[in-house]
């Protein structure tokens, strides 16, 4: 079977798996800008329970004023509009979805009791992580009709133990090796505020499903901004975990066994509390299942918003658009007139640590360039690929000392500066066309340095405020076409950390919001 069969294949089986009457008219004509959409087709009460916060809909499950039956239902029917307008599903788990939530609503009728504290709430998972009797393709046509996983990734199975219930996988890059989602396998993956645009990488399936609210959690991986660069143009929350606070075992990964810039994961939600429920979760059960892990249980944070702040905003070779710069002096100067210390911090050793992230492609890319080899499919950044050189191990040990040094005197002055955090853009772009990303300095940075990061929108693009200005504006920004598109930004803190990192964005939310 040719390569162009396999992925008329895998398209005609996962289109086959949503149910007939959800299927929308193709005859008709939708904005660029779809996050209104879903509504349309949706029962009043299932907008109700898919436009409700995960607080809400976990009370009221757990109360029983909702079924979990009710409640995956909405979800599965708006994520299948959501594949249809942005195409954001890898592997449609509708029908085991709502079986399970039959079973925990018995469950719940018979004892009285929850399973967990996660008891019949939807979630989504990046085609990556395994999930047992589901196949793991991470987009490759070589991998489409490999068998179904016999177990599942510790991070997801920790959520199912606590009565979350996985209704759909989601698109990825080509061996989920990309800063946008694309793939012969299952094609493009759109952004919901504007369709010309990418809904960015390696984890866009799930920024878009979760931008049309799709899935009131999902979980993405991270080894070079990966969750936080596509959270940061759909306007949802993205948080990278410390590598020790969660586990990132049993998955399929073309970079597994890399050492010298680990991969983790993380949440996406549309709000900070989603995020809180998979962090807590990790820290207090990931130790039990990987012995990388650390035992450090979710501890309750209470910092009276007494934070001082470090920004960054001019490093890397790519300027920021006028859309992010905005974000990024509204929220300073929002911070400032809060009587809260925000002080600008050293960008040249941003720079410096950033580029270790080159240690993604230490092997030459050889496991990613052997599968799409196997297949045959063409893949664009092949070439790109196989110009990365295999560094010999006496090379990288070299190259990990002095960026072992670089890190240390970062965290002198991170330490010197009295900082409990630190904020910086995402990338460069408010938004992007595929093909047009540029950026190798703000999302990788916390990746070498290890620290929790969580990405938060700030504004939306606006054509009449954000003027381009030919001296410092990337060629690819557009004022008209970025207008209404979301911008995010990230604050990093310490490693193991991640209650801080999220009191802070509550903080920095709360002051947005006034």
């Amino acid at each position: 079977m040719s390569w162009e069969d396999l992925c008329n294949e895998a398209r005609a089986k996962r289109y086959s798996l949503i149910p007939r009457e959800w299927i929308i008219d193709e005859s008709e004509q939708v904005p660029t800008n779809v996050v209104s959409i879903p509504g349309k087709y949706l029962s009043e009460n299932e907008v109700e329970i898919t436009q409700a916060s995960t607080a809400t809909i976990l009370h009221n499950i757990h109360r029983g004023q909702w079924s979990a039956y009710c409640v995956v239902s909405a979800f599965c029917h708006r994520a299948a509009i959501a594949q249809q307008l942005v195409n954001c599903l890898s592997e449609i788990l509708f029908e085991e979805a709502l079986s399970r939530a039959k079973q925990l609503d018995a469950i719940l009728a018979n004892t009285g009791k929850v399973v967990g504290p996660l008891h019949g709430l939807p979630f989504s998972l990046k085609d990556e992580f395994d999930l047992i009797d589901v196949r793991t393709t991470l987009c490759l046509v070589s991998k489409a009709n490999d068998d179904p996983s016999s177990v599942s990734s510790p991070n997801i199975q920790i959520l199912v133990d606590q009565g979350a219930i996985p209704i759909a996988k989601t698109t990825t890059p080509t061996a989920v090796y990309n800063i946008e989602t694309a793939s012969n396998l299952f094609g493009q993956t759109l952004n919901p505020y504007n369709t010309n645009f990418s809904s960015g990488g390696s984890s866009g399936g799930e920024s878009a499903l979760l931008a049309l609210r799709g899935s009131p959690l999902g979980v993405g991986s991270d080894l070079g901004g990966s969750i936080r660069q596509p959270a940061s143009v759909t306007g949802i929350y993205g948080l990278r975990m410390t590598t020790q606070r969660t586990s990132h075992l049993c998955l399929q990964s073309p970079v597994l066994g890399i050492e010298s810039l680990k991969p983790t994961n993380g949440p996406m939600a549309n709000d900070v509390f989603s995020l809180e429920l998979y962090a807590k979760a990790m820290a207090n059960e990931a130790w039990k299942h990987d012995i990388n892990a650390v035992n450090k249980p979710w501890e309750i944070f209470d910092s009276k918003g007494h934070f001082k702040f470090g920004y960054v905003m001019d490093a890397g070779p790519v300027q920021l658009t006028p859309p992010v710069k905005r974000a990024m002096l509204t929220l300073v100067q929002k911070l400032q007139a809060a009587g809260l210390e925000c002080v600008p911090f050293d960008t040249a050793i941003i720079e410096e640590i950033a580029a270790y992230a080159a240690f993604m492609e230490s092997s030459g890319n050889k496991r990613v360039i052997e599968e799409c080899l196997k297949s045959g499919e063409p893949v664009k950044a092949l070439s790109s690929w196989q110009a990365a050189r295999d560094i010999p191990t006496s090379e990288m040990w070299v190259a990990q000392s002095e960026r072992t040094k670089s890190i240390n005197r970062f965290w002198k002055l991170w330490q010197s500066s009295g900082l409990d955090g630190l904020i910086m853009p995402v990338s460069p772009h408010a938004g992007f066309k595929f093909g047009e990303f540029k950026d190798v300095c703000y999302s990788p940075f916390a990746n070498v340095v290890d620290f929790p990061a969580c990405t938060f929108p700030v504004l939306t693009s606006d054509r009449s405020i954000d003027v381009a200005d030919d001296s410092s504006t990337s060629p690819c920004y557009e004022p008209a076409e970025s207008d209404g598109v979301p911008v995010g930004v990230q604050v990093l803190g310490p490693r193991l950390e991640e209650e801080k990192v999220l009191a802070m964005v509550t903080v920095l939310h709360d002051m947005l919001s006034k």
